[in-house]
């Protein structure tokens, strides 16, 4: 995902793309934190054809390998943002579901 912004006053218009280029919408957001945690800006693509990419699994050392494309995360804090996509993407879509259920 892909944000794209200007400044109007005190609000951000912030242009929201997917993973695959396409905008989803616009928010209209003031002091608000925005982070997206993906595979699809950071990665090259190995010599044995595989994609590699830079948000690490701790379980296993290696780029995460769960069915998500990307995780975006809005709240007042920048870190728990970060925090959360980040964590989010590497549990995967049925466990990070489950954990944002929680909350």
């Amino acid at each position: 995902m892909k944000l794209l912004m200007k400044q109007s006053l005190h609000l951000e218009h912030i242009g929201v793309r997917s993973p695959y280029k396409d905008l989803l919408g616009t928010l209209l957001l003031e002091d608000t934190a925005i982070v997206t945690s993906g595979k699809s800006e950071r990665f090259f693509t190995g010599d044995d054809g595989k994609i590699y990419h830079h948000i690490i699994d701790p379980a296993t050392g290696k780029p995460s390998e769960k069915n998500l494309k990307s995780v975006t995360i809005i709240s007042k804090n920048g870190t728990l943002s970060d925090t959360l996509s980040t964590t989010l993407f590497v549990m995967g879509k049925d466990k990070a579901v489950d954990y944002w259920r929680f909350l």
